[in-house]
């Protein structure tokens, strides 16, 4: 998690109360995305169509086809840097963005600040920055060193969109200018190291320098040849200072060469056509409890201030109890701080979910989060408890966790799972490849 945190500097508001957001929230769904933002409608739309576009071009220039059914990533979009740094409990006020990936979905923080210098590192760079580590995750099952996922997701967030769809790649990282002049920062440390312990001003020479290198190999036809000869060496297991030196000689060498490629001309792609991205953006305007909901939606799943969010919830749901999404919210918050207990009690978020599934009885995750709880009892009836997980897979074929409990109830239970349950979380982690539990347990499996 510090590492995440540390991201945006790099990678991973709200969170000084607990109090609900006075102005409305907006949501923008689309074919890969969905979007909150306490922003403008318009915005949102605008903004919703270039990340989609950032995914066409991802897809576009390494040849991965689209997906039909893609699990969407949510994205929170806040005013600034301020409101994320608060969210996550940067004291520093220097975080830009998050990303954080588990079994229950994976999610996005950004800002939507656009910067008012040259060197200013915008909410959308942010964005695409977290989102290249999500893509990665998904498409590249690699051991790749830290510079180069940083590097990689430096390159790819300055990539600049028209609306009509033109599109430019390996635009300058101004925002590292600072950071690539004033800092020395070893290469040694950035190809061996990370960004741990390190202040904001060494942090972000190492990104820099990480994507220097980059944008370097990526220009290069022989450069890129020794560096996927490298990476295929590390993710086979080799020592990294072994393979470094096998592909590429001395590190002093090396050094010098980056030096003076930033001293030149750094070429760019452009494209000859544009892009087009998958679907369309629709804008919905969420009333009063839909935005507090989302809000403390957001600040739950960050894992801040747990007891403050979770009575905020108390309180929201004590004035719309009808609202089956916000009393399916508590009862997760519920979960989330009995689970954090030396001797963790369920009941609160049981009866929180009871109510939400009197209300909506087939919520996909309010059924999943029962079966959980049931599953935790000694005394257990099982069928009722796959009974729950098949409802919710038939809710909501598209949500992976359903089909990973299901799978980890016949491990509980000390049985071999049936050849179709085994299938249902490999499905499953085709949707969610960038959780790591999830990837255990398949290859368990």
């Amino acid at each position: 998690m510090r590492r995440l945190l540390l991201g945006l500097l790099a990678l991973a508001a709200f969170i000084t109360t607990a109090t609900p957001a006075k102005a409305g929230w907006n949501r923008a769904d689309s074919h890969h995305f969905r979007i909150y933002s306490d922003g403008d409608s318009r915005t949102l739309e605008q903004f919703t169509a270039r990340v989609e576009m950032f995914d066409a071009l991802f897809r576009h220039y390494f040849g991965i086809a689209a997906n039909d059914h893609p699990n969407r990533l949510t994205i929170f979009l806040l005013g600034d840097i301020d409101d994320v740094s608060e969210l996550a409990g940067n004291e520093d006020h220097t975080l830009a963005g998050f990303y954080m990936a588990g079994s229950e979905g994976s999610f996005a923080v950004s800002n939507r600040e656009r910067g008012g210098r040259r060197n200013a590192l915008t909410g959308e760079t942010t964005l695409y920055h977290e989102y290249v580590h999500h893509l990665m995750a998904h498409h590249f099952t690699f051991a790749y060193p830290a510079w180069y996922r940083e590097g990689f997701a430096e390159y790819f967030s300055t990539a600049t969109f028209t609306s009509a769809g033109d599109w430019t790649l390996g635009e300058p990282a101004n925002h590292r200018a600072n950071g690539l002049r004033n800092v020395n920062i070893p290469l040694e440390r950035v190809l061996f190291g990370d960004t741990e312990g390190m202040n904001g001003a060494a942090a972000d020479a190492y990104y820099g320098r990480a994507w220097l290198m980059v944008h370097m190999f990526a220009n290069d036809p022989q450069l890129t040849a020794s560096l996927n000869s490298y990476l295929t060496a590390i993710g086979r297991g080799q020592d990294q200072r072994a393979a470094f030196a096998l592909h590429f000689g001395e590190v002093e060498a090396l050094d010098r060469q980056l030096d003076g490629y930033l001293r030149g001309r750094m070429n760019n792609l452009r494209s000859v056509a544009p892009i087009a991205m998958r679907g369309t953006v629709t804008v919905t305007a969420l009333d009063e409890a839909e935005s507090a909901r989302v809000e403390l939606e957001m600040r739950r799943r960050t894992g801040r201030e747990e007891l403050a969010t979770r009575d905020a919830l108390r309180a929201l749901a004590a004035a719309h109890p009808a609202n089956p999404a916000v009393l399916a919210e508590l009862a997760l918050a519920e979960r989330d701080l009995a689970e954090a207990a030396d001797e963790p009690d369920l009941a609160l978020a049981s009866s929180a979910a009871d109510a939400a599934l009197a209300l909506a009885p087939d919520h996909p995750r309010m059924n999943v989060l029962k079966a959980a709880i049931l599953l935790d009892q000694p005394d257990h009836d099982i069928a009722a408890i796959r009974a729950l997980l098949a409802r919710a897979i038939a809710a909501d074929p598209a949500d992976p966790l359903p089909a990973i409990t299901l799978y980890e109830s016949y491990q509980r239970e000390g049985e071999r799972p049936p050849v179709e349950v085994v299938n249902g979380l490999i499905l499953a982690f085709r949707q969610l490849p960038e959780a790591h539990n999830v990837r255990v347990t398949v290859a368990y499996a």
